[in-house]
């Protein structure tokens, strides 16, 4: 049975389309070589502009993995979602971070949601209202007999020696109440910015520090949320 997985967050700018993006390519290719479904809710429709600038013109291209776009009909995003969990292992979907109905209709197919957060008094309000907002859904889940949302946390684009990400860290801290925190941050780095949908940055012997970095957040993702 296919997990439900989103990187939800009412801040915009965490980067919630290109953790998905990251996530589901690397998950999808070695060493894991999952069944990977990617819907998107987003109005923007990023992951779908992402992956079609990819292929571009390149008929041979094989991707590891379909995004497929669903916007505004939460009946027929339920009815991908039903017909691919006995199919995928996982399911991605990227929704917009705003607390609306249509959100709360996305979590409650959730298994588990990651919180990307940043620095900043604003994000770690926003953040805040998301995981309260998550946390409602989650007990309306259980008193339906429905298993709760596992949440998540991280530091994104993390830059080392900086005051504001090492607040950020603290700050963090005061959500473990609700959500596990993971140790590993993941770092501000050219590599996640220039990352496909068609090539995994994961690698299990790379010196490289992005994707050494990368690689390490993922194993903890992995763990942490018992994918």
């Amino acid at each position: 049975m296919a997990k439900v997985i989103v990187f939800g967050n009412r801040k915009g700018g965490v980067g919630k389309s290109t953790l998905t993006m990251m996530t589901a390519t690397a998950l999808s290719q070695a060493p894991f070589n999952k069944k990977i479904l990617v819907i998107d809710a987003d109005d923007q429709q990023s992951l779908v502009k992402f992956r079609n600038d990819d292929l571009g013109d390149d008929l041979d291209a094989e991707p590891s993995y379909k995004i497929i776009s669903c916007l505004n009909d939460i009946d027929r995003l339920y009815e991908i979602i039903q017909r691919a969990r006995t199919t995928h292992d996982y399911i991605f979907v990227d929704v917009a971070g705003r607390l609306d109905d249509f959100t709360k209709k996305v979590l409650f197919y959730v298994d588990v949601l990651m919180v990307p957060f940043q620095a900043g008094n604003f994000s770690l309000e926003s953040t805040f209202d998301y995981v309260k907002f998550a946390l409602k859904v989650s007990q309306k889940r259980e008193g339906n007999k429905i298993r709760p949302i596992t949440m998540v946390g991280f530091v994104n684009m993390y830059i080392k020696g900086r005051t504001r990400y090492r607040d950020a860290r603290e700050d963090l801290e005061a959500f473990e109440k609700y959500v596990s925190v993971l140790d590993n941050n993941l770092g501000f780095y050219t590599a996640f910015m220039d990352a496909d949908t068609l090539n995994s940055i994961y690698s299990k012997k790379s010196s490289d520090t992005a994707k050494r970095n990368f690689r390490c957040w993922l194993n903890e993702l992995i763990k942490t949320a018992g994918l």
